[in-house]
């Protein structure tokens, strides 16, 4: 007799397809979601299916189609058989069953799909004007393959199953409203590593700026701690900023985090004579995390047209305080003071 076919996984959420089948006569048949990602699973089950009681075929493929057909075919006819059998008690079995799904369903949207939505908007509260945008399916691996915990896993080759990360990947705005409503992805978004090691950067920066005003505790020592600290906190910001407003998780990302911290360190060695015989150093240090800043936005206002107007306005609320710190370079100090403050007043006014 032949064994009755079962589905050993639930279907992927990411990827809204069943990764595990079994055939009626009991071979295991096991799902990929590319050519590439084949050829890992089927070297992966090599090792740890042994028996080679298994088939790896890419999704939806004819030999994808041919299986789910005869699966089906066969729940389809042992499904009549029980109805012929059991007559009126199958069918109040069949209304059960099909009350319970629809009910699964909707405590699924309710709860596990309702966490991810939780852990990314509880502090505004719920709104019926949210929409979620749900991941790109493409990028399935052998990770949403279950195996049995017991079972020889050989560790070499699942080496290579892992997500690959993208020299240069197009950015993605993390949420936007869109006819009166917030669009935003339904994963949940976690802190980088990075990140952290750039706040704890600001706060030694700010622990240096603090101590030097501490030394000179008068009123022009405050002048200097006022300006030298809205330098750092308008470098700092840019940085957090552009990272909370776009996905892009590439290398590049990493490589422009690098160079801003590089700025970020050359800002603080010029900070304890600033005023005296470091003046140039430190400016020419935060002009060039500024103007990198601004070719950032000009090149995501080329990329992302939904938000070009936006990118260009910050773009020229970055040149034009730019030009009155260059000016501050080749003026004396009192003089350059009024400069100064007319530059952080452009560079501090709230974004559009």
């Amino acid at each position: 007799m032949a064994s009755t076919p079962t589905l050993e996984t639930a279907t992927s959420h990411h990827g809204r397809w069943l990764r595990n089948l079994l055939r009626p006569d009991g071979r295991r048949v096991h799902i990929a979601g590319s050519p590439e990602e084949h050829e890992r699973l089927r070297r992966t089950l090599s090792t740890v299916e042994p028996d080679g009681q298994f088939d790896v075929y890419i999704h939806g493929s004819d030999e994808h189609l041919e299986v789910v057909r005869e699966i089906h075919a066969h729940h389809e006819q042992h499904r009549r058989e029980l109805r012929e059998a059991h007559g009126s008690l199958y069918e109040d079995f069949e209304h059960i069953h099909t009350q319970l799904s629809a009910l699964a369903t909707e405590l699924h949207l309710l709860s596990e799909h309702g966490v991810a939505l939780d852990a990314n908007f509880s502090k505004y509260g719920y709104s019926a004007h949210l929409r979620t945008r749900e991941p790109d399916s493409s990028g399935n691996s052998i990770a949403t393959t279950s195996h049995d915990p017991n079972e020889k896993r050989d560790w070499s080759a699942e080496l290579h199953t892992g997500k690959a990360l993208k020299f240069w990947k197009k950015p993605v705005v993390r949420q936007y409203f869109h006819k009166g409503l917030l669009w935003r992805a339904s994963d949940i978004e976690e802190v980088a590593s990075f990140e952290l090691f750039v706040d704890l950067l600001y706060v030694g920066i700010i622990a240096i700026v603090g101590d030097n005003a501490a030394e000179h505790p008068t009123g022009k020592g405050l002048l200097e701690f006022v300006i030298t600290f809205a330098i750092g906190w308008k470098m700092w910001t840019d940085l957090t900023l552009v990272i909370s407003w776009f996905e892009t998780d590439d290398i590049f990302q990493r490589l422009w985090v690098m160079f801003e911290m590089i700025c970020l360190f050359g800002y603080t060695l010029n900070l304890a004579n600033s005023f005296e015989t470091t003046w140039t150093q430190l400016i020419a240090f935060f002009l060039a995390q500024r103007l990198f800043a601004a070719s950032y936005y000009v090149w995501i206002a080329y990329m992302l047209p939904m938000v070009r107007g936006y990118m260009l306005a910050n773009t020229i609320m970055v040149v034009i305080p730019s030009a009155l710190w260059i000016a501050s370079i080749h003026t004396e100090y009192p003089n350059r003071l009024g400069l100064i403050f007319v530059a952080l007043w452009f560079g501090q006014t709230p974004r559009i």
